[in-house]
């Protein structure tokens, strides 16, 4: 790979942990190909700059190499195919431009601005001004499951997993 620089990287314990940036690094084809499909638009390369990678890994308190090893393979990853089905069920909900602020809530939950239902609801009435309350209730529903998707994955002890949703989502919304 490219460059690598050591970065500081404050963890949940208080300890720091030197973590390493390369250069880009592409998320998988299929992955894309999943993603794109999931949300009714066009497929393109995603990839992810050693900025993104570092923000990404201290989005989620995983190491940049955790990105970097996951985003090649981010389909074949334990949670990816359930994320899949939260996409498809919010893009069914949605459409266009209110798609695309749904998934930035629900995103949201990665880091930690979105730690509750009530929260995504305060966050989505917020981000969706102009909405009926009914309009509002439909497009809660088709997002809540991805949140909380996206909200547990975020809370594992398994840095595999907390690296499958920050992609998922970066990969989400670079495509939508």
């Amino acid at each position: 790979m490219g460059t690598r620089f050591l970065a500081p990287l404050a963890a949940a314990s208080s300890a720091v942990l030197l973590v390493s940036c390369s250069t880009a690094v592409k998320v998988g084809s299929q992955a894309v190909d999943d993603t794109a499909g999931a949300l009714n638009v066009a497929a393109r390369t995603v990839e992810l700059s050693s900025d993104d990678v570092f923000r990404l890994a201290s989005q989620v308190g995983v190491v940049t190499d955790d990105i970097e090893t996951v985003a090649p393979i981010l389909h074949q990853q334990q949670r990816f195919d359930d994320l899949m089905l939260g996409l498809t069920r919010l893009e069914r909900s949605t459409d266009g431009e209110v798609r695309d602020v749904t998934l930035s809530v629900a995103c949201d939950a990665l880091n930690g601005e979105v730690s509750s239902e009530s929260e995504l609801h305060e966050a989505l009435a917020g981000a969706l001004q102009g909405l009926t309350q009914s309009e509002l209730t439909s497009v809660a529903t088709g997002t809540v499951e991805l949140w909380r998707q996206l909200y547990d994955a975020s809370l594992s002890p398994e840095p595999s997993v907390r690296a499958t949703v920050a992609i998922t989502c970066y990969t989400a919304q670079t495509l939508s």
